[in-house]
């Protein structure tokens, strides 16, 4: 009777530790699965912070609604650019190719285009903007002002000069846009650095027949002492 006791207890014992060591076991693989779910989930949210919030891929490869909104239902899949150059300049992309989906063009195409850098029309595809320039201009864009103030500073002080109505305040509105498109070009966008050139010689002559007005600028000390 002992003995079967004794067997019957040890059957008990053995049943327990299966029964602990096959739920740990589940345990530890659906804390694998979690894991891994988890762990494929926060890259794919990663990888949306990269796109939407760092290099902001839809600024420039989606197209925009009627209210200037990024167009969900055709998101990353390229379109007009976004960014235009205030004059013509023939080394600006005016469409910008699609990031999501396949590429453009058959397979040969995209092949050809990795392996000689000519793509489908036959050309080397249009440089995009310098980092430096696209990321200055993204973030002028991204203040929601910045950029409707330059545009709406330079069509007030054209008007002014156009109309001959405080022509020396007008220019002095120029001065800071003028500056800044210089250094722009100098720095983070060479093309088009002739244009910018140019305008600003033009802002000087109108300022040179103007000059009388500026002299009280150019007063050393205070100018009433």
């Amino acid at each position: 009777m002992r003995k079967l006791n004794r067997i019957s207890l040890l059957s008990l014992v053995a049943l327990a530790v299966a029964l602990v060591t096959g739920a740990a076991q589940d345990k530890q693989a659906g804390s694998a699965k979690a894991g891994a779910n988890a762990g494929g989930q926060s890259q794919l949210e990663r990888g949306r912070y990269i796109v939407e919030n760092v290099a902001m891929c839809e600024l420039c490869h989606t197209p925009r609604n009627e209210n200037g909104e990024p167009d969900r239902g055709h998101w990353l899949m390229g379109g007009p650019a976004q960014l235009r150059p205030a004059y013509p300049s023939p080394a600006w992309a005016l469409v910008e190719p699609r990031l999501a989906g396949r590429p453009p063009g058959t397979d040969a195409d995209f092949i050809k285009l990795l392996t000689t850098g000519i793509s489908r029309t036959g050309n080397p595809p249009n440089p995009p903007m310098p980092p430096g320039a696209t990321a200055f201009v993204g973030a002028l864009m991204n203040t929601g002002y910045m950029m409707p103030l330059v545009w709406g500073t330079e069509i007030v002080a054209g008007v002014l000069i156009l109309l001959g109505i405080f022509v020396p305040f007008a220019l002095v509105l120029l001065a800071p846009v003028l500056v800044n498109i210089i250094l722009f070009h100098a720095f983070l966008a060479p093309t088009g650095a002739a244009i910018a050139v140019i305008a600003c010689l033009l802002a000087f002559v109108v300022a040179w027949q103007h000059r009388r007005a500026f002299d009280s600028l150019f007063v050393w000390g205070s100018p009433g002492a």
